[in-house]
């Protein structure tokens, strides 16, 4: 059997076809991910598991996202390195001082990954999901 190789690179329009091809189809976006400010971490070249970057809103602060596959969690550690050295270049190349980003109330593993990479909770943001479920805002402040 051959080695696995796992590369982050920047996001390019095939990653959305290979990770979407991974899942139940087709998935909706918020936004049309930006290779400048996102990044994916593929293995074995085909097998997107993760995509995240952070979407400037205006100079300085940026909504950070992610995007897991199935496959992902059985890179949890790798993963979990490479997403924080890669948001902390993107935080220093486009000069963000701050980062926030949401997370569903009851995604508990969400919530403890979020805190785990260094964010803090700032605020419940209720009725917010596109089924009416609560949120919380996080935030992460650099100097």
């Amino acid at each position: 059997m051959g080695q696995m190789t796992r590369v982050v690179e920047p996001y390019r329009p095939y990653h959305s076809v290979l990770m979407d091809q991974n899942e139940h189809g087709p998935q909706a976006y918020h936004h049309n991910p930006d290779p400048k400010t996102t990044f994916c971490g593929v293995v074995d070249n085909d097998n997107v598991i993760c995509m995240a970057g952070i979407v400037p809103i205006w100079d300085g602060v940026g909504h950070a996202w992610v995007r897991f596959s199935p496959d992902s969690s059985k890179h949890k550690i790798w993963l979990f390195k490479k997403i924080i050295i890669h948001m902390n270049h993107l935080v220093r190349t486009h000069g963000f001082w701050r980062i926030q980003a949401t997370v569903a109330r009851k995604h508990h593993s969400g919530c403890d990954w979020i805190e785990a990479i260094g964010f803090d909770m700032e605020s419940i943001l209720e009725k917010y999901g596109p089924f009416r479920e609560d949120h919380f805002m996080y935030r992460k402040l650099y100097d």
